[in-house]
């Protein structure tokens, strides 16, 4: 009997919880991974080197080498890495568990996403688009400032600006569309929290996972950038307002015809109360979010709900669950740029009690961080340097243990 095997998009950090639940509910893995020297390829029963998680043709014509070689092929999944299309096209081509390939375009594209939640009412920003500078900033104008410049179908923030004025329009606009070279994104700019959602949808019916308040204590480090510095549970928010935004993350699930698999949102809150939806990708998140902090906070799994859906298998309610609602918080370390000279406290800080994991953040870690190493300005969440997680009974208990570590840990640099 052959046994099953379950395709997890990606190899890095990001992607060894998933690999390490696969084997754990009894799959095989396959993974295809840009990078040759990807941690989670040497986990893999079928590592697959050099090729990209974003090209679904090519992960096609791996699978098919594969399959002739009497290897049965149960489902894919993508975890922290933005390829909800490759789940899509493999998925179709093989007759696997996912979401149509049109849904999949309509939640990677941020365009295609808003428009559909305008036309159902789903409360979102206001937005244009934008296919040149005099577009930019006759759309910008028009929405008033500030505005956000965002490349259509990136994650991460990556290219993502804050524009206050006409000046910043023609300093930063070929920034963003570089990124694309076609259009780009201008939104809105709402004060308010921000918070995280991560829901299953199976069977009809929406399953949230895991929710969050994002920390943005770190939003206007280094401008114009939007930087997040990690986020904590149990949310803030009272009940009807946290009732309110769920409310709207089940609507904007539902606008975009999403009936299968994992939805991950990010919403605002602004200062009368009220939801906006930012975002909602139909992939499980990183940054740590379904792999520790909602199993910490509340006892669920996703992970390992998502891969049961995706190879077809009835899923365990268990992993849908809430159980309690636990303190967790996730920190970032922020080094002055400069060229490291000196660093201390990594391993006392982890063995504190309640802290999870202290550790470089991949971007850095694949550069191999050390004395010598230069920071350079970050422009996306993918380039924060360091991170740590605690848990503790109360949410307050998480927060100061984080707070601590992060004063403990030195990162010096020349500057």
């Amino acid at each position: 009997m052959k046994k099953k095997s379950i395709i997890v998009l990606g190899a890095g950090q990001q992607q060894i919880p998933a690999i390490s639940r696969a084997h754990y509910l009894g799959f095989h893995v396959i993974s295809p991974d840009l990078n040759p020297e990807a941690p989670g390829l040497d986990m893999v029963e079928y590592p697959l080197p050099n090729i990209s998680t974003h090209d679904p043709e090519i992960v096609i014509g791996k699978l098919i080498e594969l399959k002739r070689k009497n290897l049965a092929v149960s489902g894919i999944v993508a975890v922290g890495v933005e390829a909800s299309h490759t789940v899509a096209r493999v998925a179709e081509k093989f007759g696997l568990v996912a979401i149509p390939c049109e849904i999949a375009e309509r939640t990677r594209n941020k365009i295609k996403r808003l428009k559909c939640w305008k036309k159902a009412g789903v409360p979102c920003p206001e937005f244009g688009i934008a296919q040149n500078i005099e577009d930019a900033k006759s759309i910008a104008g028009k929405i008033g400032y500030p505005v956000v410049f965002k490349p259509v179908d990136l994650a991460g923030a990556q290219g993502v600006v804050i524009i206050k004025n006409e000046k910043h329009v023609d300093e930063w606009f070929e920034y963003t569309f570089s990124k694309k070279k076609s259009e780009i994104l201008i939104e809105e700019y709402i004060e308010g929290t921000e918070h995280s959602s991560e829901s299953l949808v199976d069977n009809g019916t929406i399953y949230t996972t895991g929710f969050t308040d994002r920390n943005y204590d770190t939003k206007f480090l280094y401008p114009p950038h939007l930087l997040e510095n990690g986020d904590t549970t149990p949310t803030l928010l009272n009940k009807k307002t946290y009732e309110r935004t769920l409310e709207a993350v089940n609507a904007a699930i539902k606008a975009l015809e999403i009936n299968v698999g994992p939805a991950k949102g990010d919403i605002i809150i602004n200062e009368f109360g009220e939801p906006k939806m930012l975002e909602m990708a139909t992939r499980v998140s990183g940054d740590y979010f379904a792999a520790y902090t909602a199993p910490l906070n509340n006892g669920t799994d996703l992970i390992s709900a998502v891969i049961q859906q995706a190879a077809g298998d009835n899923v365990n309610i268990n992993y849908l669950t809430w159980k309690y609602n636990r303190g967790v918080a996730l920190r970032y370390f922020w080094p002055k740029l400069g060229k490291i000279v000196e660093i201390n406290g990594f391993e006392e800080a982890r063995t504190l009690p309640g802290v999870k994991f202290v550790s470089w953040e991949p971007y850095w870690e694949n550069q191999k961080i050390g004395i010598g190493t230069v920071i350079t300005k970050p422009t996306s969440h993918g380039e924060r340097v360091g991170s740590v997680l605690t848990s503790a009974v109360t949410r307050e208990e998480a927060v100061e243990m984080a707070n601590y570590v992060v004063k403990k840990v030195k990162i010096i640099t020349n500057a």
